[in-house]
């Protein structure tokens, strides 16, 4: 859990992430002040949407284009964070120019060091999540793995599915709509829906659990204040268990997951996982197992 929030926490710090700020603290560490030179002017050019400058720079330094990496920002991640449909052209420039678009960013802070890649990037941008959909797809054209990790640091990587539901606090229908085309797409699902369920409609419950108070666990399971949890939460499961496979998770962590919904007694999920394959002879033993373990009857899953 310590983890958890202490990657929240670098998010938040990526967020106010300050462009001028970083150039001017990074000149240092390059040895070229020539270069130095060259990169500042490139990426001015960038943010004020100079397309013949830009040009004009990488047709005589082609080098450029990469010369930034993890401590220096690149011209790729300028024009990423100031994107509008205005200057798409010159993502495709430099895109097409040789731009690593698997490349991350990397933020230090008290001597810990966060790695943010660019589709990470291209989730908190302010614009529609049509446009950021269209920007990943732009990315990808141009060999972006969507399934490397959104995050890399000292602990467990975070990847893209995970990183909506911890970046965002309103999960609105245009986050949604980017889990639904990551899910699609079938990317790394790790720890995206245990966010969900042990960060935010499951943590009454496991309270409740915990302490063995049945009565008011089922009790709150029929009141508002948990349907509404539900309610709001249920298309990011209906859109994982309709396109995922039970392969694509690890084993454990998709037993706790349906076993939170046997806890529950979602039926209309837990029906979706038989539907497609979830609820396995594996997982039926699982689940025989937990309610062992804890001298639990939920009916025929422990039978």
């Amino acid at each position: 859990m310590k983890q958890i929030f202490k990657v929240v926490f670098f998010i938040s710090l990526m967020l106010n992430f300050s462009f001028a700020d970083t150039i001017k603290d990074d000149k240092a560490t390059l040895q070229d002040q020539n270069l130095t030179k060259q990169v500042d002017e490139l990426c001015k050019a960038i943010m004020v949407d100079d397309y013949d400058k830009i040009k004009f720079m990488l047709d005589k330094n082609p080098e450029l284009v990469n010369l930034s990496k993890n401590k220096i920002l690149s011209p790729l991640h300028v024009a990423t964070v100031n994107f509008t449909e205005k200057n798409k052209n010159i993502l495709n420039l430099l895109l097409n120019n040789g731009a690593n678009p698997n490349e991350y960013i990397e933020i230090e802070n008290s001597g810990d060091f966060f790695q943010f890649s660019y589709p990470a990037q291209i989730l908190q941008i302010q614009t529609n999540f049509k446009n950021k959909i269209n920007l990943l797809k732009l990315f990808e054209k141009y060999g972006l793995d969507l399934n490397n990790s959104a995050i890399i640091s000292d602990s467990d990587p975070v990847y893209l599915p995970a990183f909506i539901i911890l970046y965002r606090d309103n999960y609105n229908d245009a986050d949604f709509e980017i889990f639904d085309y990551f899910s699609k797409k079938r990317i790394n699902p790790e720890k995206a829906l245990s966010y969900i369920i042990f960060l935010n409609i499951g943590t009454k419950i496991n309270e409740y659990f915990e302490s063995r108070d049945f009565d008011k666990l089922y009790n709150y399971l029929k009141g508002d204040e948990y349907l509404k949890l539900r309610n709001k939460y249920k298309k990011y499961f209906i859109s994982s268990f309709s396109n995922y496979k039970i392969d694509d998770f690890s084993f454990d962590e998709i037993l706790d997951i349906i076993i939170f919904f046997v806890i529950t007694k979602d039926e209309e999920i837990l029906e979706l996982l038989f539907k497609n394959g979830f609820i396995n002879d594996e997982v039926k033993i699982g689940i025989k197992k937990f309610c062992n373990q804890e001298n639990l009857d939920l009916g025929e899953y422990c039978e």
